[in-house]
């Protein structure tokens, strides 16, 4: 069965709005909108709405809110909520998440090659591991993020620290005598 957490929370907002306060709820909240992680992201108010914008390096990924006890995750369109939501929730928190990036392998005729992550964010360190067959030896480890235009050589560290964008690593591998 499929929920859809857009309706959810209309419904519950239009619940709320029609009938005043829900049964055993005493008081408004008035939730201050919060950022995970706070340099993810800043929210903004502009008119009946508030609005969640990432930092770069980071994507919105949800709004989370809470009530009574009672929590939800929201995808909401535009990353924006209506004013009168603080109102009613005792949290609202706006969820952020790095951007990741891609790393493809291309191992050379004559081994094999791993990297230790398939997607990394930004700064994140990258290990490459070779690996030759017998007879053979690792001649080189490079990585490119301009679709191999420049490549970066890595041999003697076989590491890299990864950019903000997707990046291919190449491990070639030359007879051993």
């Amino acid at each position: 069965m499929k929920h859809r957490t857009g309706g959810t929370l209309a419904l519950l907002l239009a619940l709320v709005m029609l009938v005043g306060l829900l049964p055993g709820m005493t008081a408004w909240a008035d939730a201050v909108p919060s950022c995970n992680p706070a340099n993810g992201g800043i929210i903004e108010y502009q008119g009946e709405c508030i609005y969640a914008r990432a930092n770069s390096g980071y994507h919105l990924v949800c709004w989370e809110m809470s009530m009574q006890g009672i929590a939800g995750t929201f995808k909401i369109k535009n990353n924006t909520v209506d004013s009168y939501a603080l109102e009613m929730f005792d949290t609202v928190t706006a969820r952020f998440a790095p951007d990741t990036f891609t790393v493809t392998v291309h191992p050379g005729a004559n081994g094999a090659a791993a990297v230790s992550a398939h997607s990394a964010a930004e700064g994140e360190t990258i290990a490459v591991n070779g690996v030759p067959f017998e007879g053979y030896a690792i001649s080189e480890i490079l990585w490119s993020a301009d679709g191999g235009a420049t490549k970066n050589n890595i041999t003697d560290t076989a590491s890299f620290v990864m950019p903000a964008m997707d990046v291919a690593v190449y491990v070639t591998f030359r007879p051993v005598g």
